[in-house]
C-alpha cells in the first residue's frame, strides 16, 4: 500500500471490512491521500488472485461528495505516482456518491493478477475511502 501519511491517516486503515461505518473515524477506519494527480491505494497480493469485485465505503463526513471517478483495475503493474494504472480497468464508479456509501464495484469480467489499484482519474483530490472486500473467484 502507498506509504503516504494525512494526518496520521495510514494506508493500514484502507482494508476494515467494515460496511457500516457507525464508528468511522481517522483513527481507526479510513485511508487518505495527499491531494495529488490521480491518487491511489494499491493492494499487492502474494500470488496472483482473480478479481470479480470489490466493495469500498465512502468517507463519512462533509468531503464525501470526492467520491466519484473511480477505477479498479487488476493486472501485473504496480501503480505509479501522478500516473493512471496501467492495468486492465475491472471496474469504474463515475459518482459522486453520498457520504458513507457502501459501494459495489462489480468488474466487467473477472481480472487476474498480483496489483490491485483503486484510483481516483481526477487530478488534484485526495482518495479517502475504506476497501471493505475483495471478492477472489476461486480457480
Amino acid at each position: 500500500m502507498r506509504p503516504y501519511k494525512l494526518f496520521g491517516v495510514d494506508p493500514e486503515f484502507a482494508i476494515d471490512n467494515n460496511r457500516t461505518m457507525e464508528d468511522q473515524s481517522y483513527e481507526n477506519q479510513l485511508f487518505a491521500s495527499k491531494p495529488e494527480k490521480y491518487p491511489w491505494l494499491q493492494l499487492h497480493f502474494d500470488t496472483n488472485v482473480t478479481v470479480s469485485r470489490v466493495a469500498v465505503t465512502n468517507k463519512y463526513d462533509y468531503r464525501g461528495n470526492r467520491f466519484q471517478n473511480l477505477t479498479v483495475s487488476v493486472g501485473m503493474i504496480p501503480a505509479r505516482v501522478n500516473a493512471l494504472s496501467e492495468n486492465p480497468v475491472c471496474a469504474t464508479y463515475l459518482g459522486p456518491s453520498l457520504m458513507s456509501s457502501s459501494i459495489i464495484l462489480n468488474c466487467s469480467e473477472p481480472l487476474t493478477g498480483v496489483y490491485l489499484v483503486v484510483q481516483q482519474a481526477t487530478p488534484k483530490i485526495e482518495l479517502q475511502l475504506s476497501i471493505n472486500e475483495v471478492f477472489v473467484c476461486e480457480t
